[in-house]
């Protein structure tokens, strides 16, 4: 995540945490598993915005230079159960399964998870 910004009279209103949904959505959605991003110590609500989203602080990585005011953070993403109506023509009609009791594995699509984590 690099660069998100809530302009000064939609703070407070939701829109951060509703942008941080959109850009996980959107993640998930290109089978990226991993979030990371920096943010800087001073910028308290930021640090608590994506705490409330479920990141953690973790070490540095990427091309950043160590400094005492940065904070890196980190989320796994993991599927989120997806309604089959929404991909009704992707989805293969249900195969009937070769022994009793055999599904789907975990990372096999089902019509509740129409693609692999």
């Amino acid at each position: 995540v690099k660069s998100m910004f809530t302009a000064p009279e939609a703070r407070g209103k939701g829109v951060a945490a509703a942008i941080l949904r959109a850009l996980q959505d959107t993640a998930r959605a290109r089978n990226i598993t991993m979030l990371k991003l920096e943010t800087g110590d001073p910028l308290k609500s930021a640090v608590r915005l994506y705490e409330r989203a479920g990141f953690t602080r973790c070490a540095i990585f990427g091309d950043y230079a160590p400094n005492n005011s940065s904070v890196y953070m980190e989320k796994p993403l993991t599927c989120r159960a997806v309604p089959c109506f929404i991909f009704p023509k992707i989805l293969p009609p249900e195969a009937p399964t070769a022994a009793p009791g055999a599904g789907h594995g975990h990372n096999a699509p089902s019509r509740r998870h129409p693609r692999p984590c």
